[in-house]
């Protein structure tokens, strides 16, 4: 089985993930023909959002609660099949809004067959959650959405509770550069 590169994304309900995804997938570096994308929802029914409608070469939405703890074997499974794919380059993950980051990040490094590239976390700087900075710990980029709408002060604050080492992107071009490195 070939190394399937692995990207994700993750963030509160709300945040923009699906909408960046659409953005990114089908960019530059990231061809939709050779991309799959699997999005994992809370609740109990596969939700795609219309966002993400034809987004990727092949599409899979997990519902039923966290891929990190409810359904783990459902994504690794999954995972399997697009490896298995020889027309696919790489396979973005939307994390549910309730997911550990952590847990995910972990139970993917758990598989030799997986390459995990990057972790990004999306952040709506108009309702920043409280708490996100836990959250994005387990990222390499933090993508600040709707950083226009707040004033220059609120968003040198977020920008101040992000760690030194990460990525700061304000627009999707910015984050496909820090992703394809």
């Amino acid at each position: 089985m070939k190394t399937l590169p692995v990207y994700l994304v993750t963030g509160f309900l709300g945040s923009g993930k699906s909408t960046l995804l659409a953005r990114l997938i089908g960019s530059g570096p990231f061809p939709r023909e050779t991309s799959a994308l699997i999005i994992n929802s809370a609740g109990p029914l596969p939700l795609t959002p219309a966002a993400l409608q034809g987004a990727a070469g092949r599409v899979a939405a997990l519902a039923g609660g966290c891929a990190c703890c409810a359904s783990p074997w459902a994504l690794i499974s999954q995972l399997r099949q697009y490896a298995a794919d020889p027309g696919l380059a790489r396979v973005w993950i939307e994390a549910s809004g309730a997911a550990n980051p952590g847990e995910l990040r972990a139970l993917l490094r758990l598989q030799n067959w997986l390459a995990l590239r990057r972790v990004t976390y999306v952040l709506d700087a108009t309702r920043p959650a409280h708490g996100w900075e836990h959250q994005a710990r387990h990222a390499e980029v933090l993508f600040i959405n709707r950083a226009a709408q707040i004033p220059p002060a609120a968003l040198a604050g977020l920008r101040q509770g992000w760690r030194a080492d990460g990525d700061v992107c304000l627009d999707c071009a910015a984050v496909a550069a820090a992703l394809a490195r």
